[in-house]
């Protein structure tokens, strides 16, 4: 999420007194001068919720708020904006909108494809996508990766998944988290996303202007789009380097890449193990599936 997204959020909370509705992670993402957080103490309303219709049900509740989302994610979280809308479009409330910031991932993959030898691809968003996206980066781009699940297991089956993949010298992609992913993933979440949203040119914190790699509402939703509900202006937002000189946006267009930092960004992290007593340990049984590609052979157990 780029920080002139939320500088959108603050203005429309401070200068135009909505009603923002978001997840709990995005209240302390920082702006330009404060987080939503930061609003709050201000007096903003920032309200969190746990589903966009949370949102929508809010905004019939008090029509004499103007209530917008915050739709941001991949394309997990994506189909259940576009539900929110079209419900508020049947509703037909008139104090309710989205100000979008949702991402997709294929493109993304492209920009920064030759930065890594493989990647680890989100088991989250892969239970839309499903496994053909990586099917086609692989055939068609020659790029490598494994599907990864979130359990330490399913964490460690991936990684060697890559070793084992990247010893044979060949592009390849493997799922290693099956019980949830499949081939075709979910047709019907991506439908929905395809008739509510179009994709557009999006900037991403830390790598820049990725081409075709987010997504805004129709013309036909276009009254529940909170940038065009609001005027609100192009807004950029102070720029954020990569944590490292390494990770650059290989974006194919002409534009200039941003200079990086060679030195590392500095990150707050919690001294805490990875893995707590307190927690019941994942089942050590993992089940991994193989990508195959033309005429070839692979068995890893």
């Amino acid at each position: 999420t780029p920080v002139g997204y939320i500088d959108e959020a603050v203005w429309l909370a401070l200068e135009q007194g909505c009603t923002l509705c978001t997840f709990g992670d995005l209240i302390k993402v920082p702006g330009t001068d404060m987080s939503l957080a930061g609003a709050r103490a201000k007096g903003a309303k920032v309200d969190m919720v746990y589903s966009p219709i949370d949102a929508v049900d809010y905004a019939e509740a008090h029509p004499d708020e103007q209530v917008v989302f915050l739709a941001v994610g991949f394309e997990t979280t994506t189909p259940a904006s576009c539900v929110a809308v079209r419900k508020a479009k049947e509703k037909g409330l008139t104090n309710f909108s989205l100000l979008t910031a949702n991402k997709t991932m294929d493109n993304a993959y492209l920009a920064l494809q030759g930065s890594a030898d493989a990647f680890l691809y989100p088991g989250h968003v892969s239970v839309l996508t499903g496994t053909e996206i990586y099917e086609r980066l692989r055939d068609e781009h020659g790029m490598s990766g494994v599907v990864c699940g979130f359990t330490g297991p399913e964490i460690l089956t991936a990684l060697a998944l890559i070793v084992k993949g990247l010893e044979k010298g060949e592009p390849f992609c493997a799922n290693a988290y099956p019980r949830v992913v499949t081939a075709e993933g979910s047709p019907e979440g991506r439908e929905l996303i395809a008739e509510t949203m179009e994709a557009i040119d999006t900037e991403w914190r830390g790598l820049g202007v990725i081409p075709m790699s987010g997504l805004k509402l129709r013309d036909e939703f276009a009254d529940y789009d909170a940038r065009l509900k609001f005027g609100i202006r192009t807004w950029r937002g102070a720029r954020t380097r990569p944590a490292a000189a390494a990770m650059c946006c290989r974006a194919r267009s002409a534009r200039t890449s941003a200079p990086a930092s060679a030195r590392p960004a500095s990150r707050s992290t919690r001294s805490a193990p990875a893995w707590c007593r307190t927690r019941a340990p994942a089942p050590l049984s993992i089940c991994t599936t193989l990508i195959e590609s033309p005429n070839e052979e692979h068995h890893y157990e």
